[in-house]
């Protein structure tokens, strides 16, 4: 799937939703669980070790209850004139709308300034 993001065209490799919350084995979703959550979204390398932003929840969303669903988005730019190429893997919480297109959704999360600021290059 082709993203636009203005002067440059980007590649989506891969993308994965899953439920913020498991169950509630855990007890009612608090500060001490949702740091947690956050600290493991962060580490399981779905697409191996790839420079990863995650989009911070808000504080009051940190101390009460996540949005319901966590998306993570692998996105890749080529040149292919240079050989080279940048990456990001980005991580958000939201609601799901299904109104709102996948492709919709991750070019509302991603930005021009967060795309030149973290997204890493390589030589292919």
């Amino acid at each position: 799937m082709l993203l636009k993001l203005s002067n440059a065209v980007l590649d989506l490799k891969g993308f994965k939703i899953s439920k913020t919350y498991g169950g509630m084995l855990e007890g009612i979703p608090n500060k001490e669980i949702n740091s947690e959550i956050i600290h493991n979204a962060m580490n399981l390398k779905d697409w191996g070790e790839r420079k990863t932003l995650l989009i911070k929840p808000d504080e009051n969303e940190v101390e009460k209850m996540l949005k319901y669903f966590l998306f993570k988005a692998w996105i890749v730019s080529y040149d292919s004139e240079k050989f080279d190429g940048k990456e990001l893997v980005l991580i958000w919480f939201d609601d799901l709308n299904p109104d709102v297109s996948i492709k919709d959704m991750i070019e509302t999360q991603l930005t021009e300034k967060i795309w030149h600021k973290h997204a890493t290059g390589f030589y292919f």
